[in-house]
């Protein structure tokens, strides 16, 4: 699982989950292992984002 190789073992089911539903973003506030290490996002092309980062992109996309 290539997931695995990027992030902790306990997130790899997620972004694995993520990377096979398709998703645009991965909404969380998991700084330690997620947030604060763009080279999750980068090498698995996932949008790492807080909840209140979808809201204000929601918000700004519904005016």
């Amino acid at each position: 699982m290539a997931a695995a190789v990027y992030t902790a073992l306990k997130d790899a089911p997620i972004i694995a989950g993520s990377i096979k539903a398709g998703v645009d973003y991965l909404v969380t506030y998991d700084r330690k292992h997620l947030l604060d290490r763009p080279e999750v996002a980068e090498k698995l092309g996932l949008k790492i984002v807080t909840p209140d980062a979808v809201v204000a992109l929601f918000d700004s996309t519904s005016e």
